[in-house]
């Protein structure tokens, strides 16, 4: 599989089980070419989230909660493998998921008012051999107004040679 200079592979707001890739030969992302999970994870608050102002996150279970949240003045960021950036009493999601074993959505960030970020997208990579000459990311999203940013998701790639 090429993705050519131009080219993108993504998947769509919120879908858990995110990008899922399988290329018995060679993935080549070419210069320019990008496969792209930004903002593709849970949703940020008062930009979709199931609860409001709060930011989506998972708890220890796997089961989608209320995340990052707000206090006057202040919001939170969401939290994936370690917290995200709070203050002023506002709280962020408690961090969840493995480094060794990427398996999550991103979390989206808290919002007083403004829109937050949603978090970050998945995608689970087996190829025989990968070349990556452009690039591959799975940020959280920004914010706008008096909101935080989502965490970034998760890439889980397994590579020959």
């Amino acid at each position: 599989m090429t993705i050519y200079s131009g080219g993108t592979v993504t998947h769509s707001l919120h879908l858990e089980a995110g990008l899922v890739l399988n290329v018995a030969g060679t993935l080549d992302v070419q210069s320019g070419g990008l496969i792209d999970l930004n903002s593709k994870g849970l949703r940020g608050g008062n930009n979709g989230s199931l609860f409001g102002l709060n930011g989506e996150a998972y708890n220890t279970s796997g089961a989608i909660v209320s995340g990052a949240g707000s206090v006057s003045p202040y919001s939170a960021g969401g939290s994936y493998g370690g917290s995200g950036g709070y203050g002023g009493g506002a709280t962020t999601n408690a961090p969840y998921g493995l480094l060794e074993v990427p398996q999550w959505l991103g979390s989206g960030g808290g919002a007083l008012s403004g829109i937050a970020g949603h978090g970050g997208g998945r995608a689970t990579i087996t190829a025989g051999t990968m070349i990556v000459n452009g690039s591959v990311r799975a940020n959280g999203g920004n914010y706008s107004g008096y909101a935080s940013g989502g965490s970034g998701g998760s890439l889980l790639i397994d590579a020959g040679p």
